[in-house]
């Protein structure tokens, strides 16, 4: 399973720089997972829509992919699912 959370930056500091968090985060930390976002089986790449510089059709009619972008993916779609 993947879930997208929004963590404020001092909480991942402190995990990342030192570790096991105090139990004050470490509930914290349960808090934003239960409020996280989980993304469904065989999603799609998840884009940086705000950084499309390029939009483009297939060249050709049997590339059923779809109007493409040069927007950089932040995660990469369900291998299941591509």
């Amino acid at each position: 399973m993947k879930i997208v959370i929004d963590i404020p930056e001092y909480a991942y500091r402190q995990i990342r720089n030192w570790g096991v968090p105090t139990d004050e985060l470490r509930r914290k930390i349960y808090d934003i997972i239960d409020n996280g976002t989980p993304l469904p089986k065989h999603h799609g790449r998840l884009i940086d829509e705000s950084k499309i510089t390029k939009c483009y059709m297939p060249v050709n009619q049997f590339d059923v992919r779809g109007i493409r972008t040069d927007a950089p993916t932040i995660i990469e779609a369900d291998k299941e699912g591509e």
